[in-house]
């Protein structure tokens, strides 16, 4: 159980790690033009928002791969 526990959290962390870069990539700009925020660790996917130009957007990591839209679209 303990071995489970601790690789979900690794999962975890490392989605958050490279949440900037991958967020950037998404975007594509460099790291330095967004801010995210608000993270929301989950076993498979993390949660969380970035703010790009002005704009908010909910961004989820999902799998390695990066999904992001606006509140209401």
């Amino acid at each position: 159980m303990r071995i489970v526990i601790v690789l979900l959290l690794s999962i975890a962390l490392a989605a958050c790690d490279n949440g900037s870069s991958a967020n950037a990539k998404y975007f594509g700009v460099e790291r330095k033009e967004i801010t995210v925020t608000d993270f929301n660790k989950g076993a498979l996917a993390t949660g969380y928002r970035v703010l790009y130009q002005g704009r908010q957007y909910n961004c989820r990591i999902y799998y390695g791969e990066v999904d992001c839209k606006q509140p209401g679209a």
